[in-house]
């Protein structure tokens, strides 16, 4: 195929008829998503004790990022002069 063929979108209008169809939120009683809202929201201030939990996800990311970085810029300089 000249272009990749969508089967995320495939099994995603398969996954909705399924469940329209034999009425799988009476029969699993789960909740059916409703109206979406449209638009941004007002930006309000995050929590302050989240910070404490985000730091310690955050500080492996950095060091990986900065090491990643580095050793790109060596395989640049070695290769640029």
């Amino acid at each position: 195929m000249k272009a990749p063929f969508p089967v995320e979108l495939l099994v995603v209008i398969a996954g909705t008829l399924l469940s329209y169809y034999f009425k799988f939120e009476k029969q699993y009683k789960s909740a059916i998503c409703g109206s979406i809202p449209t638009g941004f929201q007002k930006p309000t201030v995050p929590d302050l004790h989240l910070f404490s939990s985000l730091t310690v996800d955050a500080v492996p990311v950095a060091i990986i990022g900065f090491a990643t970085t580095v050793s790109l810029a060596e395989i640049f300089a070695k290769k640029h002069g």
